[in-house]
């Protein structure tokens, strides 16, 4: 019976869920000089660079191609994005192609892609996409998630990686006057 008895107090004095403290679980105060960004930020338009890769190198300096998928994802509940540009640069920053000739106008919680096949391998190590988005009617957007998907795959080597979006300036219609629209470098 005490053996029971033992147990049971063991079994319960176990369960119990551990506080805070004892978990070593604690949020820290911010560095001295740094600001805490809220987690949604918005902007009435934007800029982006996203690198990407049409081939990397394998350990004797192959070339190994390599598919791009551009994924834009509006991430706004109630407001469209209109995507204004979209080109696609090679490593010496030479435009291969515009991919959106149109305004393309994505809803809440759209997505939209652009796509280089993985035998076009004209981008090189150092490819990368501009875009450009606005709001449709200059309110201000949650940011939205850009990213390049890379994917090859040959014989018995699989290459997937993913790289984000890098902000190169603010384009909304209120703020074109005292920032413009980033240019590339002129070939």
């Amino acid at each position: 019976m005490r053996l029971l008895v033992l147990f049971l107090l063991l079994l319960f004095t176990g369960c119990q869920p551990l506080s805070q403290d004892s978990q070593g679980v604690r949020p820290l105060p911010p560095p001295s000089g740094v600001t805490q960004r809220p987690s949604s930020a918005t902007s009435t338009g934007q800029t982006l660079y996203i690198p990407c890769y049409s081939h990397v190198y394998l350990q004797d300096g192959r070339p190994y191609n390599l598919s791009i998928t551009l994924s834009l994802r509006n991430t706004s509940l109630k407001h469209n994005l209109v995507v204004k540009s979209v080109e696609y640069y090679d490593s010496a920053g030479k435009l291969l192609k515009k991919y959106a000739e149109e305004e393309t106008v994505l809803g809440p919680l759209a997505t939209t892609e652009y796509f280089v096949e993985e035998n076009d391998h004209s981008g090189g190590s150092g490819a990368n996409f501009l875009v450009t988005w606005t709001s449709e009617n200059d309110e201000p957007l949650e940011e939205p998630v850009v990213q390049a998907l890379m994917i090859g795959t040959s014989g018995n080597i699989g290459v997937s990686f993913l790289t984000e979006a890098k902000l190169l300036g603010e384009t909304g219609r209120e703020s074109t006057s005292s920032s413009p629209t980033p240019s590339p470098p002129s070939q």
